[in-house]
C-alpha cells in the first residue's frame, strides 16, 4: 500500500517536472513566435532613392533626415520626425501584415492611413519602402524611398 501511494504521490510530481521543463526556452533562437517582430523602437539610419537622378544609399543624418518609431504590443504607434529642419510627432495605431506594416493616423480631423511594404533582413534591421509624398508635402522629391531602421 506504502509502494502504491507512493506512486500516486509522485506520478503527478513526475508529469509536471516534464510539462515544465519541456517548456524552457528550445525554440531555436529565442524568439516568441506569438510575438510581432515590429514591436519595438525603431531608428532610422539610412536612406535609399533616388538624389539627384542616382539612386544612393546615404546616412540619414547626413540629408538631415532623423525618425524614431516606437510600436506597442497594443496597436499604437508613435513616430517622431525631422526631415529637413520641419520636426513633427505624429501618433495613432498600427498593424502588419506579411509583407506591409499600416500606420493609421488623424491628421486635420480626418483618418489616414499610410501602407508600407517592408523587410526585415534580421531581427534588428526593418526596411520600409514609402512613397515621396508620405514624406514630402511640399511635393519636391518623387518616387519610393527605402528607410532604414535599426532596433533600439
Amino acid at each position: 500500500m506504502k509502494k502504491l501511494f507512493k506512486l500516486f504521490f509522485l506520478l503527478p510530481i513526475l508529469a509536471i517536472s516534464l510539462v515544465l521543463s519541456s517548456c524552457s526556452s528550445d525554440d531555436g533562437g529565442g524568439n516568441d513566435p506569438g510575438v510581432n517582430p515590429l514591436i519595438g523602437t525603431w531608428q532610422l539610419t539610412h536612406l535609399k532613392g533616388m538624389f539627384q537622378g542616382y539612386l544612393l544609399t546615404v546616412p540619414a543624418s547626413s540629408v538631415g533626415a532623423e525618425a524614431t518609431i516606437v510600436t506597442s504590443a497594443d496597436g499604437n504607434y508613435t513616430a517622431t520626425w525631422n526631415l529637413a529642419g520641419d520636426p513633427f510627432t505624429d501618433q495613432g495605431q498600427w498593424y502588419s501584415e506579411e509583407t506591409a506594416i499600416t500606420l493609421v493616423t488623424q491628421i486635420d480631423g480626418e483618418t489616414v492611413s499610410m501602407v508600407w511594404p517592408y523587410e526585415m533582413p534580421d531581427n534588428n534591421t526593418l526596411v520600409v519602402t514609402v512613397n515621396a509624398a508620405d514624406l514630402d508635402a511640399v511635393g519636391t522629391l518623387t518616387g519610393d524611398y527605402d528607410l532604414t531602421f535599426a532596433r533600439q
